[in-house]
């Protein structure tokens, strides 16, 4: 949770002016602080392949095909979900070994 505060914290997210397609944005000073969710998903994408590269999640890809982002209303900001499964400490699994033995039955 860390990691993507600091990362929307940057100097990159600040003083942002949000559109829906900053394609379309055709000023070039005004480009350089137009964001929309395209550039969210850049940055969510980047952050869960790092976390996958530290072996902080347990695979990235259903990080990355289940993410969402959108605009909140009146432009006002972005509202998104990162779904993760994280990584486990790993040791030793649980083992059950089954198997069947004859006895012998003595009868008098």
């Amino acid at each position: 949770m860390n990691a993507v505060k600091l990362n929307f914290e940057l100097e990159k997210w600040q003083g942002i002016t949000i559109v829906s397609d900053v394609a379309k944005v055709t000023n070039v000073t005004s480009r350089l602080k137009a964001r929309d969710t395209d550039a969210v998903i850049d940055d969510l994408v980047t952050l869960a392949t790092a976390f996958a590269g530290n072996a902080w999640l347990f695979e990235s890809d259903f990080t990355i095909e289940n993410l969402t982002v959108t605009i909140r209303a009146g432009g006002l900001g972005f509202d998104n979900v990162l779904p993760v499964i994280l990584s486990g400490e790993g040791g030793i699994m649980d083992t059950v070994v089954e198997f069947d033995t004859s006895l012998a039955v003595l009868l008098q």
